[in-house]
């Protein structure tokens, strides 16, 4: 993961040619539905990247689905 200086950063992880990605967030693990923070990400030869904004909260879990 980088960060950029106003908070905003990309996430980056191992990826499949041809599969399609989303990312989702939540503030907290007990929470049981995740956000959408993502549109669609193609997957790349070996790794696939997206830009996501800076959070509003001082912690933020992400997860990458992969859709089939």
């Amino acid at each position: 993961m980088k960060v950029a200086s106003n908070g905003a950063f990309s996430l980056s992880w191992s990826a499949q040619t041809g599969k399609t990605y989303r990312v989702q967030s939540k503030d907290r693990l007990e929470a049981i539905d995740w956000t959408l923070v993502s549109e669609l990400i193609a997957g790349g030869k070996t790794a696939s990247v997206t830009n996501l904004p800076p959070t509003p909260t001082a912690q933020r879990y992400y997860r990458v689905l992969r859709l089939d």
